[in-house]
């Protein structure tokens, strides 16, 4: 059951994107870019990546 919970809880988090910058996961979506790649905006260091 462990096993599970955990497994569960990786493909979780590798869902959630982490900044390049300050390693946070304190991110949210702040738009897209023209070609549409979806945009990311750190909540800690406030720096912008994708």
């Amino acid at each position: 059951m462990q096993k599970g919970v955990i497994k569960l809880k990786e493909e979780v988090e590798e869902d959630i994107p982490r900044c390049p910058y300050c390693n946070s996961g304190d991110v949210v979506k702040y738009g897209f870019q023209r070609n549409g790649v979806q945009r990311y905006r750190c909540n800690t260091c406030r720096k912008i990546f994708n």
